[in-house]
């Protein structure tokens, strides 16, 4: 995320909806078992794509990734 994105989604948060939706599903992605764990040993990984394939492994990250990004691109 670079710092334009980083100021579009400080103006997004003032929309209570948005933000409402935001947290939602970050606080979804938090209560994945382990998930802290999992991203830290992912970060680890100087290879784009085990990441990428580390990540999908995760159950229902992907699904609440996807969310996101279209949160994001509304």
């Amino acid at each position: 995320m670079n710092g334009m994105d980083m100021s579009l989604l400080f103006q997004k948060m003032n929309d209570p909806v948005f933000a409402n939706e935001f947290t939602n599903i970050m606080n979804e992605i938090q209560s994945i078992p382990g998930i802290n764990e999992k991203m830290a040993r992912i970060n680890q990984m100087q290879d784009q794509e085990q990441q990428v394939r580390a990540m999908q492994q995760i159950p229902g990250l992907a699904d609440k990734v996807a969310r996101l990004q279209n949160l994001m691109n509304r």
